[in-house]
């Protein structure tokens, strides 16, 4: 009998029988939750000009002039998912102009925009990078990547905040970079 017991698990794990549901262990991953624009608090900030941030002190478009349009549509990672929201957009690719510190700051620009974002009264939604696959859904249908503002989802990790205005007009803020340059979408619906 003692022999025949190792036959036996070995005929077990050969079949892969820990792996089958009977044995699966349950996640402990959370289960994102869905975004309730509802719980978000209304900003009643005063917005100026669109797109509304304003680029601090050491940063500047690296082309002349930024893509924007009355009507366009972006993609968010909001809940894990791409979606796509239409509305006013403004996209563009971000460097240093030379005068703060010898040279672009990843770190300065990202604490800069949040500033600049939350002193709206934006709420942040995402932080992080988007699944391959979210990519892969949504690539035929994004025909603005590579061009002016694209953020490189693939590579590095992207903010998104949401400003929610009492009229309905909200706004989606996001931006990524590097060590080369950053880059930053506003779209107000």
């Amino acid at each position: 009998m003692s022999k025949l017991f190792p036959g036996v698990l070995l005929v077990f794990l050969s079949f892969n029988f820990f792996g089958s549901p009977l044995f699966a262990q349950t996640s402990t991953k959370p289960v994102p939750k869905k975004t309730d624009v509802s719980a978000i608090p209304v900003s009643n900030a005063a917005l100026g000009e669109f797109p509304y941030i304003q680029l601090p002190a050491g940063l500047k478009l690296l082309n002349s002039q930024a893509y924007t349009h009355q009507m366009d549509f972006l993609f968010f990672p909001v809940d894990g998912q791409m979606q796509r929201l239409e509305g006013k957009v403004w996209r563009a690719f971000i460097t240093d102009d030379g005068s703060v510190g010898n040279g672009w700051s990843y770190d300065y620009f990202e604490r800069k925009i949040i500033a600049a974002i939350t002193q709206l009264g934006g709420v942040k939604l995402f932080a992080g990078k988007v699944r391959k696959a979210e990519l892969d859904r949504i690539k035929e249908d994004a025909t603005y990547f590579g061009d002016e503002g694209s953020i490189d989802y693939w590579n590095n990790k992207v903010l998104v905040y949401m400003i929610r205005r009492q009229d309905g007009h909200n706004i989606y803020c996001q931006f990524s970079g590097n060590s080369a340059g950053g880059q930053l979408q506003v779209l107000q619906q």
